[in-house]
């Protein structure tokens, strides 16, 4: 699908759906009815019109197939729409990776991906010298459920050193 279409093909189509009497004019027309009269200030062939200048109807007509495939368009558009958005703040560079509401879903097995997120979480949430193993537990966790993976990578990684005998850990620094 190209940038221009995505920019503007789900706010639209949901804008036309989201309206009740639109709506109601779709689905008489899918099951072979006559649109129902109109409500308020639109008749139901100025909504026709609306819905087939939004690509909802064609000439008029409407199929379940032809329908789904608009809606599932649109869904797919939503989710790369709003992608970037259930990334952390200042992590838009890591779209790659599966976040949902600013919560990571998988912990990459692609070591570049993992390396990236490592570092990420490096540079922008372990700001502080040094933490207690509960401390870095909780910042983890905002992230990711299994935080002690995640706090395994980081060590293994080289991206924190971990003091055998206080249980501090120390981010390391590029």
């Amino acid at each position: 699908m190209d940038d221009a279409r995505l920019r503007r093909l789900s706010p639209k189509v949901l804008a036309l759906l989201g309206e009740p009497d639109r709506l109601a004019v779709v689905a008489s027309l899918m099951v072979g009815n006559e649109p129902p009269p109109g409500a308020g200030k639109n008749s139901p062939e100025k909504m026709v019109e609306q819905l087939e200048a939004g690509g909802v109807l064609d000439n008029g007509q409407v199929t379940t197939e032809s329908l789904s495939a608009l809606l599932k368009e649109c869904l797919d558009e939503v989710r790369e729409l709003i992608k970037e958005e259930h990334a952390p703040p200042g992590a838009k560079h890591l779209r790659k990776l599966d976040f949902r509401h600013g919560h990571l879903v998988h912990i990459p097995s692609n070591p570049a991906q993992r390396d990236m997120l490592l570092e990420w979480l490096v540079d922008s949430l372990l700001v502080d010298p040094s933490y207690q193993e509960s401390e870095l537990k909780v910042l983890l966790r905002t992230v990711h459920h299994d935080h002690a993976a995640l706090r395994r990578y980081l060590v293994d990684g080289g991206y924190m050193k971990r003091d055998p005998h206080s249980g501090t850990y120390y981010p390391r620094r590029s």
